[in-house]
């Protein structure tokens, strides 16, 4: 029998997958789905009355007249909890008043922790009901929330505010769309640029950590980072990254910004950035969590597709000591979709989409120690319970890119998290069922696990049964082990994933 703690995150995960798989359309058809980015800011209340505020960044998808569902992520940005770190699902539903006002009733469900908060297990519910204002190309909301973690001491009512953009995109349910070209859409459909990208960054300062006594004056860095064009030379980036060097494990900081890029020749452009976010965790002295950062980056393309990108600059803590200089380096794939907004001087699209495979999954999954791998208390060798997602995309008829991210909501490790990419390979076995091994490397940390500096590596065979054309069924078995830590675990893995065609080129 699942204990009440789960309860939350079953009934939530159900209803995001019930509402992702009703399609409005056959399955080879593509389809302009509504949907909208947000910013949401709650004043939590802790203990004692110490204010913890979280800035949330929702990516959400519209479903049928009234529901919405996707993904999102909190992170402390005031308060003395730099470091807390949040993600997970969230749904909904918008409720006309009228051409103007809404009602947003939704539920998020999640993990995270970190900032040495009282977060128990890391599983976290967030609740709110509140009112929207339709501004012409954006709208801004009002309301209350709760937020609260059911198998920790965090339970909190606040008033929270909200801020929305919407956007559209294509794409069709399954595997079976072909190409798309501008013609064959009722839409005018214009080329916009977008690249992801992994990167490697390190850190240098003197102020650093909390304490002065840190051996190392560097941290290094890996993570993934999206960037979108704009308009006339300005992008906006979305970028996550963890420490795997420098005594900083468990360090991890997620950033939103934009900025502005000169194209230098047909092959390189030379650009400069600033961004803001959350971050802390491994003895990172961020202070309240929020960061800023000002780079200047040069990109290289080494084909049609692939880029080479090199950044310095700075990052520091807008309420604490850290901060330093940042050097990177990032290689990275860009490519051109389809969206139906334009400029006055846009051209519409013109040449087809080719038809790129994605599969989308909804994880959880259980850490068996062979071991302890609490730092603190040895003798807690318990399983680890973890939600998240994971996305793979098809480079060709078998092989796949892939990534994920995870975070501990039950097992005593609140606050602990991965991020990982890597490659697979799928084999059909019939019509119906298929077999997937992947290798995937990347950083985690907190939740006080071993993982030495926060280098972690994972294998994974699966098998996945095929409910429709577009709705899977995942069971796998694999291992995950840190570099030079104690975390070595097997791990059941559990997903239901959506398969999906994006037009791109």
């Amino acid at each position: 029998m699942l204990k009440s703690s789960s309860y939350p995150l079953t009934l939530t995960g159900l209803l995001t997958v019930s509402l992702l798989f009703t399609q409005p359309a056959a399955a080879d058809d593509y389809i302009l789905h509504r949907g909208f980015l947000g910013l949401t800011y709650d004043p939590v209340t802790l203990s004692n009355n110490e204010s913890l505020g979280l800035l949330g960044l929702h990516a959400l998808m519209s479903k049928g007249e009234y529901a919405y569902l996707g993904v999102s992520g909190f992170g402390a940005v005031t308060g003395e909890r730099g470091g807390f770190i949040a993600g997970g699902y969230s749904a909904g539903l918008h409720i006309p008043f009228n051409d103007r006002f809404n009602t947003d009733l939704s539920i998020f469900v999640g993990a995270g922790g970190g900032g040495a908060a009282p977060q128990g297990g890391g599983l976290m519910v967030r609740e709110q009901v509140g009112l929207d204002y339709f501004a012409h190309s954006y709208q801004v909301g009002a309301g209350i929330s709760h937020v609260h973690f059911p198998n920790g001491e965090i339970d909190s009512i606040q008033p929270y505010l909200s801020f929305q953009i919407p956007f559209t995109t294509l794409y069709a349910s399954g595997w079976e769309a072909g190409e798309l070209s501008p013609v064959d859409f009722s839409t005018p459909l214009y080329d916009r640029d977008s690249s992801i990208a992994l990167s490697f960054k390190r850190y240098r300062g003197s102020s650093l950590f909390h304490s002065y006594a840190q051996p190392a004056d560097s941290i290094s860095m890996f993570g993934v980072e999206w960037q979108q064009d704009a308009h006339g030379g300005f992008y906006y980036t979305l970028s996550t990254h963890g420490a795997y060097a420098g005594g900083a494990d468990g360090y991890a900081e997620v950033m939103a910004g934009g900025g502005y890029h000169w194209q230098l020749s047909r092959k390189t452009s030379f650009g400069i950035a600033m961004a803001l976010g959350s971050g802390g965790g491994g003895n990172v002295d961020t202070g309240r969590g929020l960061l800023g950062s000002l780079t200047i980056n040069m990109e290289q393309k080494l084909t049609r597709q692939l880029f080479l990108s090199m950044q310095g600059g700075y990052t520091g803590a807008m309420h604490g000591e850290f901060g330093g200089s940042v050097v990177g380096i990032a290689l990275g794939m860009r490519h051109i979709t389809p969206v139906t907004t334009g400029w006055e001087e846009s051209e519409p699209a013109a040449l087809p989409y080719a038809a790129t495979r994605y599969r989308l999954s909804l994880l959880q999954q259980r850490y068996y120690p062979g071991t302890a791998v609490q730092r603190s208390d040895p003798s807690k060798d318990r399983n680890i319970d973890l939600t998240g997602l994971q996305i793979n995309m098809m480079t060709g008829k078998y092989f796949y890119l892939t990534g994920q991210a995870l975070e501990a909501w039950r097992g005593e490790a609140g606050g602990y998290a991965s991020g990982m990419v890597g490659g697979g390979l799928s084999l059909p076995v019939s019509r119906h069922f298929a077999l997937n091994g992947e290798l995937l490397a990347g950083t985690a940390g907190g939740g006080g696990i071993d993982v030495g500096d926060g280098l972690l590596a994972g294998a994974t065979i699966s098998a996945i049964a095929h409910l429709s054309s577009s709705l899977d069924l995942e069971v796998g078995w694999g291992r995950v082990a840190a570099y030079n830590g104690g975390l070595d675990a097997h791990q059941l893995t559990m997903a239901i994933a959506y398969r999906f065609i994006r037009p791109e080129r």
